[in-house]
């Protein structure tokens, strides 16, 4: 089962470097590239993609972070010097019919931070609408054998598919500000592999 995993994740892998190889239109000879284009392939180059266990869904690897070959139990997990990403992948299919995908990241919330002390929200619900995904977070605090982190959870709903994504990101509170953009970041990268790019 592991290997089918392995070789699955290793396909997509593939098939997402073919795609995005060789996008862009081909130069003419002796056509310099304009500087900020020069910038930008580099950032491309550098950028690197993780693929979720069932091939679904990808999201972009910062400099620094690192995906872990078996990311059980979710469906992709990322870890850095910074602190820790989650990501479950979820169908409508998944649940009975009604349920929304904010119940879903409720019940994800409720399940972890009841297995925390000292609980709090650290940042208020906000909501936001971006390139045809409607993406929601909170930040709660809580300890965990006396340690305190602080907790992002992030969901990422597919106004055109019947897909979301529940992100759970912890960071040590130190670490936390100083990584809010990046960690916000991963998450607005979020994009299912069937999924038409938006220019």
């Amino acid at each position: 089962m592991k290997m089918k995993k392995t070789m699955r994740k290793a396909i997509w892998a593939g098939i997402i470097l073919c795609l995005t190889a060789g996008c862009s239109p081909a130069e003419r000879p002796g056509q310099a590239k304009a500087p900020a284009q020069q910038e930008e392939e580099t950032e491309t180059a550098a950028a690197e993609t993780a693929v979720s266990t069932d091939g679904s869904l990808t999201m972009t690897i910062p400099e620094g972070w690192e995906a872990y070959e078996d990311p059980d139990p979710y469906d992709l997990r990322l870890k850095s010097s910074k602190g820790y990403t989650g990501v479950f992948v979820y169908g409508d299919g998944d649940f009975d019919e009604g349920t929304e995908a904010g119940e879903v990241l409720d019940y994800q919330i409720q399940d972890l931070m009841s297995r925390r002390e000292e609980v709090a929200v650290y940042r208020d619900l906000e909501t936001e609408t971006l390139e045809g995904r409607v993406i929601t977070r909170i930040t709660y605090t809580g300890k965990k054998d006396l340690t305190e982190n602080i907790y992002h959870f992030s969901l990422v709903d597919f106004e055109s598919e019947d897909k979301f994504a529940v992100i759970i990101q912890s960071s040590l509170p130190e670490e936390f500000e100083g990584n809010l953009e990046e960690l916000n970041t991963m998450v607005e990268s979020v994009k299912l592999t069937g999924e038409p790019d938006t220019v």
